[in-house]
């Protein structure tokens, strides 16, 4: 399953970087919202616009540390950083004000007290303040669910137990 972009260590740390010049969520995503313009993520990816151009543009865009932190990106020509810019510095707020991210699929709909249990649950097993919890449908998974958790995945779908099932019959 596909569940997110791939983040890579250099986003992170630049995502690291924006959480020290705003740690303000609504004010970073306003910012990466500018970042997601076609024309303005042309223009700074450009090899045949010079720095100093590129700079011009910086300044009559953003302000403040928002302005610093482009032009530092310009400056080291990390591009590549700038459509991760926003799940990473999502990754970095989450880390910093103790939010969970955790992803359920879930074959048929799941009520609300059934996801409010589980977030519960994560809040008392991982010690956090709240999670986070994106629900994705998955008709494969026939009956049940499987619950993604930074590295681990809890499968508790029928397809899970059939696949072990399977394994546990080959093994004889």
């Amino acid at each position: 399953m596909s569940r997110a972009k791939i983040i890579t260590k250099e986003a992170l740390n630049y995502a690291e970087a924006l959480y020290q010049i705003s740690s303000d969520i609504k004010n970073v995503m306003e910012f990466t919202a500018l970042l997601a313009v076609d024309e303005l993520r042309q223009a700074l990816v450009n090899p045949t616009i010079s720095l100093k151009e590129k700079y011009a543009v910086i300044d009559r865009i953003f302000d403040g540390g928002f302005g610093k932190f482009m032009k530092t990106v310009c400056k080291n020509g990390d591009y590549s950083v700038l459509p991760l810019i926003e799940e990473s510095y999502k990754q970095v707020w989450n880390r910093h004000n103790s939010v969970l991210e955790a992803s359920l699929e879930y074959a048929e709909p799941v009520s609300e007290k059934s996801v409010s249990g589980i977030k519960e649950m994560l809040v008392k097993k991982y010690g956090v303040k709240s999670v986070e919890l994106s629900l994705v449908e998955n008709r494969d998974l026939i009956g049940g669910f499987r619950l993604y958790v930074n590295d681990k995945v809890y499968d508790k779908s029928v397809l899970g137990a059939l696949d072990r099932m399977r394994r546990t019959l080959l093994r004889r």
